[in-house]
């Protein structure tokens, strides 16, 4: 795999932190601790595998060989994060409109229909 593929996913995987988490840092290791309460641990984990791995290839010299599961990694870590986020304030707004429906429904017909 070449090294500039790698760059790729890091920034596509920096710029879905910062864009759908508010993440804050410089680099991938800073933007994901900023977020890390967000996140399930082993995504956490996943992310600071690519950040070490993509880290030695830039900055060490004999740093040659991309393990075998990284482009796969990379690939899920970019597919969790695409993910819509699940907004639980839209949640708990639908259920106080749902059961402010169900209260005038009883009131309505407990007492009638004027």
């Amino acid at each position: 795999m070449n090294k500039w593929k790698i760059i790729e996913y890091n920034k596509k995987i920096e710029k879905l932190l910062s864009s759908k988490y508010q993440a804050q840092g410089k680099g991938l290791h800073s933007k994901v601790t900023s977020v890390e309460s967000k996140l399930a641990p082993d995504l956490v984990k996943k992310i600071r595998y690519i950040a070490t791995v993509r880290n030695k290839l830039v900055h060490e010299d004999d740093f040659k060989d991309i393990p075998e599961n990284f482009v796969q990694t990379n690939k899920e870590v970019i597919a969790e994060l695409s993910k819509e986020k699940k907004d639980i304030w839209s949640w708990i707004i639908f259920i106080i409109l749902l059961i402010a429906l169900g209260i005038v429904i009883y009131y309505r017909f407990r007492y009638g229909f004027t």
